[in-house]
C-alpha cells in the first residue's frame, strides 16, 4: 500500500503575520485592529507618529497611499480599514487566516 500524500502546511501551518501602519487617535486604525485581533493573528503595529521615518516605506509598499491604516497580511497588501471590512463582508478575509 502506498503512503497517503499530505500537505505538510496543513499539519504545521505557517503563522499569519499582519502588519498595520497606523497612528494614534485614528478610529479607522482602532476598528481595523479590532477585526484583525479577532482573527488571532500576530500583529506588527507600525505607529507612524512614533516612527515617521517609516512613511516612505509605507508609501512605496502601497503605491503612494498616505492614509492610515494600511494593512498587509503575510506581506500581501489588503488596503485600508474599508477594504478590510469589505473583504470580511464578502467572506474573503478568513482565507488569509487559515
Amino acid at each position: 500500500m502506498s503512503p497517503i500524500p499530505f500537505d505538510i502546511q496543513s499539519i504545521h501551518p505557517q503563522p499569519v503575520t499582519v502588519e498595520v501602519y497606523t497612528k494614534k487617535y485614528c478610529p479607522y486604525c482602532d476598528r481595523a485592529l479590532e477585526l484583525i485581533q479577532s482573527k488571532h493573528a500576530d500583529i506588527v503595529v507600525i505607529d507612524l507618529g512614533i516612527y515617521p521615518e517609516r512613511i516612505p516605506e509605507m508609501m512605496q509598499r502601497t503605491h503612494g497611499k498616505r492614509t492610515v491604516p494600511q494593512i498587509f497580511v503575510n506581506n500581501h497588501y489588503i488596503g485600508g480599514c474599508d477594504d478590510l471590512y469589505r473583504m470580511q463582508a464578502l467572506g474573503q478575509l478568513d482565507s488569509f487566516f487559515q
